[in-house]
C-alpha cells in the first residue's frame, strides 16, 4: 500500500489545467507552471510528481514550457522591449545559452581555408 494521502489528481483538475493553457492561445501573456500550481491548489513537488505519474499532465506542463519559451523569444525581439528578463528566463528555465562565433583559419599545402563555426 502506497504511503501518504491519496492524490487529488482527477479529470476535473486536468480539464482546469487544459483550460488554463487554452486561455493563453489568443493573447500574448506568458503561462507559468507556478501559476498553474496555484490555480490547482498544489505545490511544485506535486506538479513534478503528477508529471511523472500522469502522461497527460506531463504533456500539459510541456505545453506550458513550450509556449513560455516561444513567447519569451518573441518578445525579446521587440525593438521597444528590454530583453534582459526574457534572456535570463530562457537561460535559466529553457536551457538556452549564449555562444560566440569563432573563425578558425588554417593553411594546408599553400591553400588558405577559413571555417565558420
Amino acid at each position: 500500500m502506497p504511503a501518504g494521502r491519496p492524490t487529488k489528481y482527477n479529470e476535473e483538475l486536468q480539464k482546469k489545467a487544459d483550460n488554463y493553457i487554452d486561455g493563453f492561445l489568443n493573447n500574448k501573456d506568458i503561462p507559468y507552471v507556478e501559476e498553474l500550481a496555484l490555480l490547482l491548489d498544489i505545490d511544485e513537488d506535486t506538479v513534478g510528481n503528477w508529471s511523472k505519474e500522469y502522461p497527460i499532465f506531463f504533456g500539459t506542463i510541456k505545453r506550458i514550457k513550450l509556449m513560455q519559451k516561444f513567447r519569451l523569444q518573441k518578445i525579446s525581439y521587440d525593438k521597444d522591449y528590454n530583453p534582459s528578463g526574457s534572456i535570463f528566463q530562457l537561460k535559466a528555465n529553457h536551457g538556452m545559452i549564449e555562444t560566440e562565433k569563432k573563425i578558425v583559419e588554417a593553411e594546408v599545402k599553400g591553400v588558405d581555408f577559413i571555417k565558420d563555426e
